[in-house]
């Protein structure tokens, strides 16, 4: 399906466990990329093959198209999602996360 799309800018693909959760009770997020990822706050990110629940927060909420809330540093990038975390700075998703970035 993403394929389809004509606004995709960039597919990149992440280091194992890129995403992290900021703190307990946080519903944000922050992936990041193994090099620049040239997003900006307002754009959007499909993120997909997160294996497992990270802090709380099911995979199939983060295997989700997400706009991008934050762009910490030019190789992190922050989301929100609907479930907050329990405990904060916990890792996960895994080995084979993928994301597209839209323009």
């Amino acid at each position: 399906e993403l394929s389809n799309r004509s606004n995709i800018r960039s597919i990149i693909a992440l280091d194992s466990n890129p995403i992290k959760s900021i703190s307990a009770g946080s519903k944000i997020l922050e992936i990041s990329t193994p090099g620049a990822h040239g997003a900006i706050p307002g754009q959007y990110v499909t993120l997909v093959d997160v294996d497992s629940s990270i802090d709380g927060i099911a995979a199939s909420e983060i295997n989700e198209r997400h706009i991008i809330s934050s762009v910490p540093t030019t190789t992190t990038f922050r989301i929100s999602v609907l479930s907050s975390a329990t405990a904060g700075a916990v890792t996960g998703g895994g080995n084979s996360v993928i994301a597209s970035f839209e323009n």
